[in-house]
């Protein structure tokens, strides 16, 4: 058992853990505290050099010490203490223990990474599931479109309640400042630019508010002279993802 070291900072509360007993500043932590002060390996062998070493009650007697500062971007983020081994610690001893200890940190750092990126993905698909959609159906050169009944209610609309010319519908509900760029990327899905439209811009919904909608629409139908005739869409309610994301 040994002592564990924390700076005043984590003492407080810190670092995410509660104080408990065993905490040490760092400057009540000896070779620990020189070892990542120093950034460079700490050997101790002998009666001398150990003489001076304060050890908790119950600790097992030291006849020699290697500790290796664990560095990272010039940062020391650990140091490992290795004690008592059967001979004197070499070079061979201080190149394989700071592999280990390196492979070992690595691993670590990756798995806090899945954790954290984990529990990213859940909020993110707890965000989608909870999205509404509604599919719309464009008739081009009759500048009509079709919406059911999910499309209008997103925006708190009835199907007769949203006007049939679908140009007339993005002027009157996409917020102004999205607009603009919505519209090009529509443009050219219909000259053939590209396979498909996808955009995100925010719409007035009937009691006032801007909500955020995910729009993807596909042209289906084309002329003998490659213009448009037909384009199928959707619409999703991303409101509650750009929240998550915004908090996130």
């Amino acid at each position: 058992t040994g002592l564990q070291v924390w700076s005043a900072k984590t003492l407080d509360g810190g670092c995410g853990l509660s104080p408990r007993d065993g905490h040490r500043l760092l400057k009540e932590a000896g070779k620990w505290a020189d070892c990542a002060r120093m950034r460079s390996p700490i050997v101790m062998e002998g009666p001398g050099s150990l003489a001076g070493v304060k050890l908790p009650l119950g600790h097992a007697d030291l006849r020699r010490t290697l500790f290796i500062p664990l560095l990272r971007d010039g940062m020391v983020v650990g140091v490992l203490g290795l004690a008592n081994k059967g001979r004197p610690y070499n070079d061979w001893d201080l190149e394989l223990s700071s592999r280990v200890a390196s492979s070992v940190w690595e691993i670590y750092e990756r798995k806090k990474v899945q954790e954290r990126n984990h529990d990213l993905s859940i909020q993110r698909d707890l965000a989608i599931a909870a999205m509404k959609a509604g599919v719309e159906t464009w008739y081009v050169e009759e500048k009509r479109k079709e919406y059911d009944s999910n499309w209008s209610g997103i925006l708190g609309y009835t199907q007769v309640e949203l006007p049939s010319d679908s140009m007339q519908t993005m002027r009157v509900l996409c917020h102004p400042d999205d607009f603009e760029s919505a519209t090009e990327l529509m443009q050219s899905c219909l000259a053939g630019k590209s396979d498909f439209y996808e955009a995100e811009f925010r719409m007035l919904h009937k009691d006032g508010h801007w909500i955020w909608i995910l729009h993807r629409a596909k042209v289906v139908e084309r002329g003998s002279g490659g213009e448009p005739l037909g384009l199928t869409g959707r619409i999703i309610d991303i409101s509650g993802l750009k929240e998550v994301e915004e908090r996130l």
